[in-house]
């Protein structure tokens, strides 16, 4: 079982800091986490948001490979419909090269229809953009030269994208699912998945891959579900709640559930807030950990490593407590991962 930390790098205007201070502060604990002996750092893409939300996550990504040495770097999730698919192949090839093949790339449809609307996509035009995308993203990444005439994009003469990476088999892709239909698109594609939904979404991707002869033991599954091991966990809560809640309510709204206002909703966000950590004892949220992983047989867990506003040096002890104290015991969960997957 592996263990990583997921970063987003929003800076909420009641909580701001300047940003380079934010910056330098999270990259801090980034570094101590690749000496903790962490798996993987994530770093989360969005666009326009005031609260500065890493717009820019191959960028940080370099920085975060000059700055450690050991852990994996991810992209969980770069949102390709927005992108140049060549460019990304040589921003990430750039960033393994850097790394020395530490990038694992992680790509998504996105989502909120103010980034489609500012980037000129039409949001219907998801799917079908994300496909074209990764098509041309694939033959990059392989380093052969290729051509390719689609819906949106024609490469006439063969080209060849260079420098490569320096992973064996070029830099691991990974697809985003929430859903039944995205699960089932990216297990099609033959992708490592980040899952964002329950059982249903996860046998989706597990049953399109044996549908194609795959063994889903050749392909790697992370998710997100934060922690933090408290012997106060009560206490522990007051702090992180504000923060969570800020984060909830961010993405609900993203996802057109709306605003909440009245005293009911509030008590029920401050409940859905709660359930979304686990957070207790160190026995407690071992237990927790391993009740999950019977439900989703994930091989990877990421938590966040800085809620929203929240001091980087807050959450700083409960990450070292939780890779001396937990993490051993938590390895037998599941072989060790590969260090690359099996398909790009």
């Amino acid at each position: 079982m592996r263990f990583g930390l997921l970063y987003d790098f929003r800076n909420p205007t009641q909580w701001r800091l300047p940003f380079q201070e934010l910056y330098a502060r999270t990259i801090e604990q980034i570094v101590y986490a690749d000496q903790l002996g962490y798996d993987s750092i994530w770093i989360s893409e969005h666009h326009f948001v005031e609260d500065g939300y890493c717009p820019s996550v191959l960028a940080m990504a370099a920085h975060v490979a000059a700055k450690t040495s050991r852990v994996r770097i991810g992209t969980s999730v770069l949102l390709l419909p927005f992108h140049d698919p060549l460019r990304v192949a040589e921003d990430a090839n750039t960033v393994d090269i850097l790394s020395g093949g530490r990038l694992d790339l992680g790509v998504g449809l996105g989502y909120r229809a103010e980034e489609f609307a500012a980037f000129g996509v039409p949001r219907r035009q998801r799917p079908s953009r994300f496909e074209e995308n990764l098509a041309i993203l694939r033959h990059a990444l392989a380093g052969q030269p290729f051509t390719h005439a689609g819906r949106y994009r024609r490469i006439a003469e063969q080209i060849t994208v260079t420098p490569p990476g320096v992973q064996q088999h070029g830099v691991p892709i990974w697809g985003a699912a929430s859903s039944v239909v995205a699960a089932q698109r990216i297990a099609r594609e033959r992708l490592n998945l980040t899952i964002r939904g329950g059982r249903d979404v996860y046998d989706a991707w597990a049953d399109g891959l044996r549908a194609q002869g795959e063994a889903v033991g050749d392909y790697q599954c992370v998710t997100r579900r934060s922690y933090f091991a408290s012997d106060d966990p009560d206490r522990s809560w007051a702090e992180l709640a504000p923060h969570v809640r800020y984060q909830n309510e961010a993405y609900e709204e993203w996802g057109a559930a709306g605003p909440r206002a009245t005293a009911a909703a509030d008590t029920e966000a401050d409940r859905r807030a709660r359930s979304s950590w686990m957070i207790g004892t160190a026995s407690e949220v071992e237990a927790m950990i391993r009740a999950y992983h019977e439900r989703l047989p994930f091989t990877e867990l990421l938590t966040f490593g800085v809620p929203p506003g929240m001091d980087p040096e807050k959450m700083t002890p409960a990450i070292a407590r939780f890779a001396r104290e937990l993490m051993p015991r938590l390895r037998d969960m599941d072989p060790p991962a590969p260090q690359s997957g099996p398909r790009s």
